[in-house]
C-alpha cells in the first residue's frame, strides 16, 4: 500500500510538441512479441508490446490488444499506465538492440496526458513511437515519444526519458536478433531464459 510514485499535475499549455503522421507507421512493425518477453520480464497484464519495428528514424511498438484487466487496491486509476508503460518499454527495446544492454528508468522531464486519454479503456488501439536524441547530462541518451491512436489522436507525450546504463552488456545474443529484426532480417530468435544464456555466454 506504500505509494510508489507521487506527482503533481497540472494542465498542458500548448500542442504536443510532435507527432507522427497517421499511416506513416503501419507497414513497420514486423518484429513480434517474442522478442520482448523474455528478455523483458513483466509479467501478463503488462506485456503490452504486440508488435514493433522502425519507421523514419523512430522506433514504434502496438499495444497488446485483450490484456487481462487491472485491479487496484484504492479503486480504478483515473490514467491509464499501461499507455506510459507501452512507450517505455519501446525505449527499452531501442536501447537492448543498439547497445546490447538492459537499462533502467532514471528519470523524466514531463509526461503529459491529452484529454483523449482519459476517454481510452483496455480495447483503445494504441502506438507507441519514440525518438532518441543526445543527453546533455552526460553520455546517456534521451528520449521523447508519444502514444497516438491509429487515427492519429494524441493520448501521452513524454519528454526527457532517460536511462541509467547498469555497467555491463547483457543479452547480447537477443540484441543482435533484434538488431536483424528491426532491419528487415529476422532469423530464429532464443525463446527461454536458458537458451537466451546460453546464447549470451557463446558469444561472449
Amino acid at each position: 500500500d506504500a505509494p510508489h510514485l507521487a506527482a503533481v499535475a497540472r494542465p498542458a499549455a500548448g500542442p504536443a510538441p510532435w507527432g507522427p503522421t497517421p499511416g506513416e507507421w503501419a507497414d513497420c512493425l514486423r518484429c513480434g512479441p517474442d522478442l520482448v518477453y523474455p528478455p523483458f520480464f513483466h509479467g501478463p497484464a503488462f506485456q503490452v508490446i504486440a508488435a514493433f519495428g522502425r519507421a523514419d528514424g523512430c522506433l514504434c511498438a502496438a499495444l497488446t490488444p485483450g490484456l487481462p484487466p487491472l485491479s487496484w487496491h484504492r479503486g480504478s486509476a483515473v490514467l491509464r499506465p499501461r499507455l506510459l508503460e507501452l512507450l517505455l518499454q519501446c525505449c527499452g527495446l531501442l536501447d537492448l538492440a543498439e547497445t546490447g544492454a538492459m537499462r533502467v528508468p532514471a528519470g523524466l522531464e514531463a509526461v503529459h496526458w491529452h484529454p483523449a486519454s482519459l476517454a481510452a479503456d483496455d480495447g483503445t488501439r494504441a502506438l507507441a513511437v519514440v525518438k532518441p536524441r543526445s543527453g546533455q547530462d552526460g553520455p546517456g541518451r534521451v528520449f521523447d515519444g508519444q502514444v497516438v491512436t491509429p487515427a492519429g489522436e494524441v493520448l501521452v507525450t513524454v519528454s526527457g526519458y532517460r536511462t541509467a546504463d547498469l555497467g555491463v552488456a547483457c543479452h547480447l545474443a537477443h540484441a543482435v536478433h533484434l538488431g536483424r529484426c528491426l532491419a528487415g532480417r529476422p532469423g530464429p530468435s532464443p525463446r527461454s531464459v536458458a537458451e537466451l544464456r546460453n546464447s549470451e555466454g557463446a558469444s561472449r
